[in-house]
């Protein structure tokens, strides 16, 4: 119900002059012919991809994933993987990518035992409307506020208003520290080393370690100025988030230290409640990917022991075939070994997992430091892994929300008929 009262309360005359100023500002913005061509060119973007996506597929998917799964069958039909043309049709109407047929060991015998790429991609999202407290980087800092400990120090945010970049203070900056652009490049020479993070986004796109030694700065190990740094923080097309930069374990820095190498653990909870760990493996970056460790860009893949902690079995991506590689390319450095501080890192994730009910389906992505570890952040949705297999145990928990979904949409009635489709069970 709609309260009465006995009179009007009207804004005070400085908020009025205030709300009219940002109504003109957002008015001199958004309707210039550009800003209004720009909107129109999204929009129908947005328009087409959803009708595509409804026409083609089945209900349920999300709307951008119908073109990207066309993207990467045409790109793995292409390479050649040693799958013969006539399997990977096959894998294709089976929902799968062509090399995860060897990979997996699939045939048409065992094919239902394993969730198909394509499936995968259908269930995007488990964590429903819960999942905006992961789809930036700032949140996890609420979210998992309990374990700060294991979370980098957050100095300094970039955000844009009225079109123009600011520069937004964080809960760990130092004391003493302004809000200037300039305070960043002095705090960089304080620390000596800093992370530029984009905001949003994943596989380290954006990425930028800032460093400062021998009186000049770097930006990716590369010489920059402090004008060419500001530059970049202050575009307000970009947003930054300026954090610590962790230091991992010497071990693990010996593999290939030009990134940050971490470990991904998919935990997930198939009762809604208990989390249990799903998949673990180490990402090492190479001179492929650069300062970032995914694989998509080069990166390699080690398998860890999830009770042991044991890591070895090196792998990479060759040309869509996925290839043995015990020693690093770059340094020649052996990857086996155990994990260190692996007990304390499990215990932690299981008890993070735990204390966020909302959420049942996550990857954690863990940097081992000297006597610890640092959690720079958790997926809401973990991709596919291209190199790593599926434990028996999260594919057990990923058909379990295939046939929930199926159920949703009334699928296991009534399976789609669409061009592209779920493969039959």
């Amino acid at each position: 119900a709609t309260p009465r009262y006995n009179r009007e309360y009207p804004y005070l005359p400085a908020t009025v002059a205030f709300l009219r100023e940002h109504v003109e500002k957002k008015r001199e913005r958004t309707h210039t012919l550009r800003a209004r061509v720009t909107r129109w060119f999204h929009n129908a973007k947005l328009r087409i991809r959803r009708s595509f996506a409804r026409a083609l597929y089945p209900a349920g998917l999300v709307p951008y994933q119908s073109v990207r799964w066309l993207e990467d069958m045409a790109k793995d039909l292409l390479q050649r993987n040693g799958v013969p043309l006539r399997t990977k049709f096959w894998a294709y109407r089976n929902g799968f990518l062509s090399y995860r047929i060897p990979q997996y060991g699939i045939t048409p015998e065992n094919r239902t035992q394993f969730i198909s790429d394509f499936e995968y991609r259908w269930l995007r999202h488990i964590n429903k409307k819960y999942k905006y407290w992961l789809e930036d980087k700032i949140s996890i800092k609420y979210v998992a506020a309990e374990f700060n400990e294991y979370l980098p120090g957050y100095y300094y945010y970039t955000s844009q208003r009225n079109g123009q970049a600011h520069l937004i203070p964080m809960m760990d900056r130092p004391d003493g520290y302004g809000d200037s652009f300039d305070e960043v490049l002095r705090l960089a020479r304080d620390k000596g080393i800093l992370a530029l993070k984009p905001d949003e986004g994943s596989h380290g796109d954006g990425f930028y370690r800032l460093g400062y030694e021998d009186g000049g700065y770097t930006l990716n190990g590369e010489p920059a100025t402090g004008e060419e740094v500001i530059a970049i923080i202050s575009d307000p097309q970009n947003r930054y988030l300026i954090t610590e930069f962790i230091l991992m374990h010497p071990e693990l820095a010996e593999i290939y230290p030009q990134s940050v190498n971490t470990v991904r653990m998919t935990v997930f909870k198939k009762d809604g409640v208990t989390p249990e760990i799903g998949n673990a493996y180490l990402r090492v970056g190479s001179s492929a990917s650069g300062f970032v460790d995914n694989t998509a860009a080069g990166g390699l893949l080690v398998e860890v022991d999830i009770e042991t902690g044991r890591y070895g079995n090196a792998q990479a991506l060759d040309g869509g075939r996925v290839v043995p590689c015990p020693r690093h390319p770059d340094t020649d450095v052996l990857m086996e070994g155990v994990m260190p501080n692996w007990e304390l890192a499990k215990q932690k994730v299981l008890e993070m997992a735990a204390s966020i009910p909302q959420l049942e389906y996550l990857g954690f992505d863990l940097a081992i430091t000297e006597d610890s570890f640092k959690l720079p952040e958790i997926n809401r949705f973990p991709d596919f892994p291209r190199i790593d297999k599926l434990t028996p145990q999260i594919i057990d928990y990923l058909l379990y929300k295939l046939e929930q979904k199926k159920r949703l949409h009334g699928y296991d009635v009534n399976p789609p008929r669409t061009l592209i489709s779920l493969p039959q069970r």
